[in-house]
């Protein structure tokens, strides 16, 4: 997205480690009176691009 954005690619500075993101989704998203949970997975946009909408709406209408 930055080579899109600004010509160039760059890493960020600052990488999380896995436990602390877990920790702050913990606290976003599920430690509410109404949880939820959030998802973040390019699989749903793969399955799109490789089927085709129209092919997908028949498969998940089956």
């Amino acid at each position: 997205m930055n080579y899109l954005v600004n010509g160039r690619f760059e890493l960020p500075n600052k990488i999380e480690s896995q436990e602390l993101i877990f920790d702050k989704q913990l606290d976003k998203h599920i430690l509410h009176k109404c949880p939820k949970v959030a998802v973040l997975s390019a699989f749903p946009v793969y399955v799109l691009d490789y089927f085709g909408a129209d092919t997908l709406k028949e498969k998940l209408e089956e």
